[in-house]
């Protein structure tokens, strides 16, 4: 009877184990899924967009940002920052993000070349 008492009580341990493990990790996909939609909900900023940087040397960048409703060039230095100019939106159309283009799409335009969609597209037109 030794033999299945210790049997059973392993059997009882690794039971509890597991059922403990899919408790906690359930508890914390749970909670993972709560912050990661909360905390994206509260960082993503309407009011402020930064929409390209130009890197002149180590210690100076300047910005173009959307704070509201007005489109800035701004200057950073180790000295501080130094509001350049307000731009109209005219003046950057080009620059803007347009919604649902692609990463690959904006990625490509910075390195001057063209995506194989846009490469495939031409030759569509020559036919």
């Amino acid at each position: 009877m030794n033999a299945t008492t210790t049997y059973s009580g392993v059997l009882n341990s690794y039971l509890s184990f597991l059922i403990s493990l899919v408790l906690i990790v359930s508890v914390l996909l749970i909670v993972y899924f709560l912050l990661r939609r909360y905390i994206l909900k509260t960082r993503s900023n309407e009011m402020s967009l930064l929409i390209e940087r130009l890197v002149l040397d180590r210690n100076t960048t300047i910005y173009l940002v959307k704070l509201s409703e007005k489109y800035l060039y701004i200057a950073s230095t180790p000295g501080g920052v130094t509001v350049l100019r307000e731009v109209d939106e005219s003046e950057i159309i080009d620059k803007l993000p347009r919604k649902g283009e692609k990463f690959s799409n904006i990625f490509y335009k910075k390195l001057g070349k063209y995506s194989l969609e846009d490469e495939i597209q031409k030759l569509e037109k020559m036919k």
